[in-house]
């Protein structure tokens, strides 16, 4: 049975359990609503059994990895306990017509521990919330607890793959998919929050007009873009949703509100590179703008200004658009109130340049005067040598 095949029955079982038990009556919350965290990097990599280039399943626990699976092998009367007796009702799951109690108790184990680095991962986000209260801005974030309680569930799931019956399978299956979900989505975490600090180095050499030298972390910060997509794509790739519910009811709904968050992070970052991109040309030329405005070469200053202008504004639209990003709405404002600036100054000063060239000397000094007036409006600007001459 090929992957793709297995996780449909998978889901279908998990979904079919979990419906009925949805709302249970002990009045606790479901996993969407608890906390549900993220911590530290394991040194010996996670690896649940599949490759991501080979679609074909296999457990890599024993003699016999492949199996066939039949959603008749599942009861739908008797009870998985997961939690040895101490479960939720709403955490009650079909379980197969023949089980093995000690592949059980491996199980419970596996799922213990994965529930563990959900609490992990969320809790860096704070109190009773959920995974998707984890972003690029969360402060103290650490992937290694995290990835240590994955680790934790993996000999107890080898462990289940010797005694599980067919119908246990599943759940082997399951937890696997949790785990691999939890191990992507911590990789794509640390990408991302590692973007966010290549775009505040590139934006810091870019304060200070340094147009050489935020071109290395603006690099990284596609780079690392690049690879949060490509742990987010492994999620898809090789997660089906519905395996999630083997933790809790509303585990796929949380599934997939981070795979929405983490899209929306990624292209808010493409976004801001492009900006960071145009913010450097846009500078070096309203450098040399304002070199030639300086020396009243106002034509030719029209032309480097006219560049400049067309820079500026396609790093505002980038920056609008990284705004609409509610995650990073405070990481980005500096930025965009800096462009903003910049296209100000630019705005005015090419204004002016035009009024002289046409022989208009009372715009001229207008919109020269504007121009000061928004240089020092910024301390950013106000002391950028190659600009700020335009004072004297």
């Amino acid at each position: 049975m090929n992957r793709r095949t297995l996780l449909a029955a998978v889901g279908s079982i998990l979904a079919a359990g979990c419906s009925q038990n949805r709302g249970g009556g002990s009045g606790e919350r479901g996993a969407y609503s608890e906390k549900f965290g993220m911590g530290r990097k394991a040194d010996t990599p996670v690896d649940f059994g599949f490759d991501g280039n080979n679609q074909s399943f296999d457990f890599n626990y024993g003699d016999d990895p492949d199996f066939e699976f039949n959603s008749s092998q599942v009861g739908s009367e008797a009870r998985f306990d997961f939690r040895g007796g101490q479960q939720r009702e709403s955490d009650s799951l079909p379980t197969p017509a023949e089980t093995n109690k000690q592949a059980t108790e491996y199980l419970v184990q596996a799922r213990r521990s994965l529930i563990e680095a959900i609490e992990i991962y969320a809790g860096f986000g704070g109190e009773d919330i959920d995974l998707t209260s984890v972003s690029p801005t969360t402060e103290s974030f650490s992937p290694y607890e995290v990835k240590s309680k994955i680790d934790n569930s993996r000999q107890p799931l080898r462990r289940a793959a010797e005694y599980a019956t067919e119908g246990q399978k599943v759940y082997i299956v399951a937890l696997e998919q949790t785990g691999i979900f939890l191990k992507h989505a911590v990789e794509a975490e640390v990408e991302v929050r590692s973007a966010l600090a290549e775009y505040q180095n590139a934006m810091s050499f870019l304060y200070d007009a340094d147009t050489t030298n935020f071109e290395a972390p603006q690099k990284r910060l596609r780079d690392h873009a690049t690879e949060a997509q490509d742990e987010v794509d492994l999620i898809t790739s090789e997660t089906d949703s519905s395996a999630l519910q083997v933790v809790d009811s509303d585990a796929q709904e949380l599934y997939k509100a981070k795979m929405a968050q983490f899209e929306a992070v990624i292209q808010t970052f493409r976004s801001l590179e492009g900006g960071v991109a145009e913010i450097g040309s846009g500078l070096s030329s309203l450098k040399e703008g304002a070199k030639v405005y300086n020396n009243r070469e106002y034509e030719n200053a029209s032309f480097d200004l006219g560049s400049a202008l067309n820079s500026f504004s396609g790093a505002k639209r980038a920056f609008q658009t990284a705004r609409s990003n509610a995650v990073l709405q405070s990481a980005t404002r500096p930025g965009l109130d800096f462009v903003t600036i910049l296209y100000q100054i630019t705005d005015d000063l090419n204004e002016s340049a035009e009024a002289k060239t046409n022989d208009n000397n009372e715009r001229y000094v207008e919109y020269r005067e504007r121009a000061i007036d928004h240089l020092r409006s910024d301390d950013r600007t106000e002391y950028m040598s190659e600009i700020n001459q335009i004072q004297w």
